[in-house]
């Protein structure tokens, strides 16, 4: 039975993303392995800047990111390999 006394209010703001880059496409490759219940996969994500940032957000709960990186007008101006990022993480 809930306990409506428990609940615990939530700001919208503990849980959206930032409104500076708006996701405006997704294309997703997926591969799962049924037998480990897990899975391996790409994503593209076009995104729409909207005001000039020093930080990009996303969700990724639970995942684990192997590389990373933006590409613009069809040119990668920035990589970031997973041994680099979990570094950054970490300190």
């Amino acid at each position: 039975m809930h306990d409506a006394s428990q609940t615990t209010t939530h700001n919208e703001d503990d849980y959206r993303l930032p409104r500076t880059v708006l996701p405006r496409r997704y294309e997703l490759r997926m591969e799962p392995d049924l037998e480990a219940a897990t899975f391996a996969g790409e994503v593209a994500i076009a995104v729409e800047v909207v005001t000039p940032t020093a930080a990009v957000v996303l969700n990724a709960k639970e995942l684990e990111i192997e590389e990373a990186w933006l590409t613009v007008a069809g040119a990668r101006v920035l990589g970031i390999a997973a041994a680099r990022r979990r570094a950054v993480e970490s300190s």
